[in-house]
């Protein structure tokens, strides 16, 4: 008896679980110049940032187009409601400078939507001109991935690579694995394991 009072208590609760975590995103677009000059190749990226222990969700990534447009539409599950987030990476004006230059826009919750955009629903930055400067800017260096490999069927694995930066580098390891984590779904992530 106490199974079927656990089963059928599992079956209530299971759609309210589902709505909870409901399906939200945003979609951006727009044209992206260095002056007169369209800013091809651009990376651009929407993301729902989160707080706490739970990773920001990438939403969209891409690269602008030949005229410097792009299109990014994007969603995630989640119980509260997302803190959607465009990034830009940019050499423009900057190309004498290691690192790109980075710029955050915040996207109204306004424009939320839950799955399938509305026009109405599309935020359109219209035409940047990316020579200026904003507020939230920084620079950005990405990661280098030195090397990456699978371990062999003993579990043994060796990795070595170099990169040329102007100061000293921070090595991680990163190790991704299923040990004892059956029950989730994806890899494990290790973080900077100390030896």
């Amino acid at each position: 008896m106490h199974v079927w009072q656990s089963l059928l208590l599992f079956s209530a609760l299971l759609p309210a679980v589902c709505w909870a975590m409901r399906k939200q995103g945003v979609a951006v677009r727009g044209v992206l110049k260095c002056g007169a000059v369209p800013a091809k190749n651009t990376k651009v990226r929407i993301i729902d940032v989160d707080y706490g222990p739970d990773p920001d969700d990438t939403l969209d990534e891409k690269h602008t187009d030949s005229t410097g447009r792009f299109e990014l539409s994007g969603t995630t599950r989640e119980m509260t409601p997302i803190d959607p987030v465009l990034y830009i990476w940019h050499d423009c004006l900057d190309e004498q400078k290691p690192c790109l230059r980075k710029m955050k826009f915040v996207i109204p919750k306004k424009f939320i939507h839950d799955g399938n955009p509305k026009p109405e629903q599309w935020v359109d930055i219209g035409v940047l001109n990316l020579e200026g400067s904003f507020d939230n800017e920084g620079r950005i260096d990405p990661d280098d991935t030195l090397d990456e490999q699978q371990t062999d069927q003993l579990g043994r694995f060796q990795v070595s690579g170099t990169t040329r930066e102007l100061t000293p580098i921070d090595p991680v390891l990163y190790i991704w694995h299923e040990c004892r984590d059956e029950k989730n779904v994806g890899l494990a992530e290790l973080l900077q394991p100390q030896f």
